[in-house]
């Protein structure tokens, strides 16, 4: 139930603001997701969080807030394992 980004999460924020340095014309798609637990709405909050938390970051860092889009996917629920549910993907265009 964390939107908080780990030290992990961190680098790959890094790693994209490395990316979109070079392409100045390029946007930021974030789209987050949780696991199949708990309420659906509650999760569905959580995942627009998680997906804010990587925007903040993203901002804070020096990104342009009109570079970044969120893009809700079909499904916010990951398959796979619980942990890869709670994710945020990052596209740049």
């Amino acid at each position: 139930g964390q939107s908080a980004l780990s030290d992990a999460d961190k680098e790959v924020v890094a790693k994209t603001m490395a990316a979109l340095a070079l392409k100045p014309g390029a946007i930021v798609l974030l789209s987050g997701f949780h696991d199949p637990s708990g309420d659906a709405a509650t999760n569905a909050t959580l995942a627009k969080a998680r997906a804010g938390s990587v925007r903040d970051a993203l901002v804070a860092g020096g990104v342009a807030a009109e570079r970044i889009k969120f893009r809700k996917p079909e499904s916010t629920v990951g398959s796979g394992s619980a942990e890869e549910g709670r994710r945020v993907e990052i596209r740049v265009q």
